[in-house]
């Protein structure tokens, strides 16, 4: 088992605890912070971690194993250097950085399975046929690409036979993206016929050409920021 001591507890002190509450082969010695009130502090003490403000009094533990300092200050660096066992290995500086980076890429894929998770549920929800989209490797495969391209400012395009979900998969990408608060708009390409297209798109003024008794609001206008889904966009 490793035995760590902590020195500094804002966010990454904070973050590499939270790291290590579930490693059965680390063990927490203690953690320092000038800061009685840090974030990492405050977390120790709920865990029943000896905390202190003078980290001194940790590095000096004969029975540690790695001294982790996030502090970012050269000086309490020297310092813990200087005073500690001289079996003890420290991290700080470039090392604790990339720590820190690995534990932002960690939280980042995360985040990134539960929405993938998230919308595997809803695509077998939905679906017909639940237990076979549940199984069906390539249904989860096109789970994790919509919990990827959901959170980005793009357009999609979704390519496949009709009937095979197509709308489906556009109302989950429009519901986990930022837009989901604005409307979805589904144009049925297939019933634009060309003379129908740009009045149905865009709209049209009462008058604009013979028929136009009223005002007419477009579907790209309807959407109002939101999100408009092309179906079946190659019979235009």
């Amino acid at each position: 088992m490793t035995r760590v001591v902590i020195v500094g507890a804002g966010k990454g002190g904070r973050a590499l605890l939270e790291m290590f509450m579930g490693d059965a082969t680390v063990s927490i010695l203690g953690v320092a912070d000038v800061n009685p009130w840090a974030p990492g502090i405050e977390l120790a003490r709920r865990l029943n971690i000896t905390v202190t403000t003078d980290f001194r009094q940790l590095v000096t533990d004969p029975n540690a194993d790695l001294i982790i300092d996030v502090t970012g200050n050269p000086e309490v660096h020297r310092t813990i250097q200087r005073l500690k066992p001289p079996t003890a290995e420290v991290m700080g500086g470039v090392s604790a950085k990339f720590m820190w980076d690995l534990l932002e890429e960690r939280k980042r894929t995360e985040e990134l399975e539960d929405r993938y998770a998230l919308m595997l549920r809803e695509l077998q929800t939905q679906a017909e046929g639940e237990l076979i989209v549940g199984q069906n490797p390539k249904m989860r495969e096109v789970a994790e690409l919509v919990a990827r391209v959901a959170p980005t400012p793009t357009t999609v395009l979704l390519r496949g036979e009709s009937g095979t979900g197509k709308e489906l998969v556009a109302r989950a990408i429009h519901k986990h993206s930022h837009l989901r608060d604005k409307p979805l708009i589904t144009v049925n390409c297939t019933a634009l016929t060309p003379a129908l297209m740009e009045s149905e798109l865009f709209g049209h003024k009462r008058g604009a050409f013979i028929g136009a008794a009223t005002d007419k609001v477009g579907l790209f206008e309807k959407a109002d920021g939101g999100t408009v889904f092309l179906d079946e966009v190659g019979d235009m």
